[in-house]
């Protein structure tokens, strides 16, 4: 399966980029876009990971993201990638 680390948005986090989301779906026709439900910012792509290694690793990120102190995020502005004209994710 493939894995991510990944922050969660909630509240007004979210309402604003699902706002901005529905703006972007109405202008970019032949793009799909998830549900407002599943953004999330990605920290780390894990890429393929067996489902043993992953039951094994799930409890340590858990641990450390319940170790975390809480911090502010400020997004300004978007990125793609791939960069260029192959972009798959905004």
């Amino acid at each position: 399966m493939r894995l991510f680390v990944a922050l969660d948005l909630t509240g007004e986090t979210r309402d604003r980029a699902a706002t901005l989301l529905l703006r972007l779906e109405g202008a970019l026709a032949g793009w799909r876009f998830v549900r407002p439900a599943g953004l999330h910012v990605t920290l780390r792509f894990l890429g393929e990971v067996d489902e043993a290694t992953d039951r094994r690793a799930r409890s340590l990120w858990r641990d450390a993201a319940r170790a975390a102190e809480p911090f502010r995020l400020r997004v300004s502005g978007l990125g793609t990638f791939p960069e260029g004209r192959r972009a798959r994710v905004l």
